[in-house]
């Protein structure tokens, strides 16, 4: 899309392995070796419509990755490559951190938990599980044993690609079809409506969008168990073992997951009628 050039693809590629999402990466790509670009000269480099270049070139400047002048007309500039790979080595370095802290945390839970009489651990189980295959082969398991419902909220900036790379959005459709209450809130993504727009359209599963900075992700089965990711890894690998997740199904914990994300979806809006239609027909093309 931004060139045949492989050695530009491939960054492109390592950009999104990084946890940089698609459309961005295809932009700071062509700013970095074509630019300064004026907002109209990416759309029409990309293909974009210019309202979707001027978006993504406003999550660049937020992130730091680019920046814009002040002369007119507007042109955009990439930071240099090497300071956006020291971004992420530092965003890398803090989740390493991050799941160290948790590992600190649950693990006397857990143990506690572990001690507990017979009849307390019959009652309620915790289960730490690192690795994002793992902790995808207990979402599997989650929404395949759930009978009533299934509620998820999953604002990984890799979600989409996640979902159809992992065949979790295959299983949600299966599920869906068997007349399964689904309700999701996700950040738009490039690929949201190739990923959820059949389910969207003709399964009755119902959607919601929350564009939110910070990463949300667990699923909720029947009201009876939470999977729960502590830690996200950015990237879109699905071999990626940054991911930390606790699987729960203690009463009160469950519950409170649950007004969370009554509270969330009050918060959260539908996606455009008009528009979405439009992405549908396009993803079906």
């Amino acid at each position: 899309m931004v060139t045949n050039e492989p050695r530009l693809a491939n960054l492109v590629a390592r950009l999104r392995d990084l946890g940089l999402p698609e459309l961005e990466a295809l932009t700071y790509v062509r700013l970095l070796t074509r630019g300064p670009l004026r907002a109209a000269e990416i759309a029409t480099g990309l293909r974009f419509s210019r309202a979707m270049g001027y978006q993504q070139l406003h999550h660049l400047c937020n992130r730091g990755f680019a920046f814009q002048s002040l002369s007119r007309p507007t042109r955009f500039e990439a930071v240099p490559l090497g300071v956006v790979l020291r971004q992420f080595a530092d965003q890398a370095s803090a989740a390493l951190e991050r799941i160290e802290d948790t590992r600190k945390s649950w693990e006397p839970i857990v143990k506690s938990l572990s001690a507990s009489s017979d009849s307390c651990a019959s009652i309620s189980q915790f289960r730490i599980i690192q690795g994002r295959r793992s902790i995808y082969r207990a979402r599997e398991k989650l929404v395949r044993s759930s009978n009533r419902s299934i509620r998820m909220v999953s604002t990984h900036p890799s979600h989409g690609a996640l979902a159809l790379n992992s065949g979790f959005a295959a299983l949600v459709k299966e599920r869906a079809k068997n007349g399964i209450s689904f309700r999701a809130i996700v950040n738009m993504s490039p690929n949201f409506a190739g990923t959820y727009g059949g389910l969207f359209a003709r399964h009755g599963a119902e959607f919601r969008l929350l564009p939110l900075r910070a990463i949300i992700r667990y699923i909720i089965g029947d009201e009876r168990v939470c999977l729960m990711w502590f830690a996200s890894d950015l990237s879109s690998l699905m071999n990626a073992e940054r991911d930390i997740a606790v699987w729960c199904d203690a009463r009160d914990f469950v519950q409170t997951q649950e007004a969370h994300f009554a509270a969330l979806w009050e918060r959260a809006s539908e996606p455009n009628p008009a528009a979405y239609k439009k992405s549908i027909i396009t993803a079906a093309n």
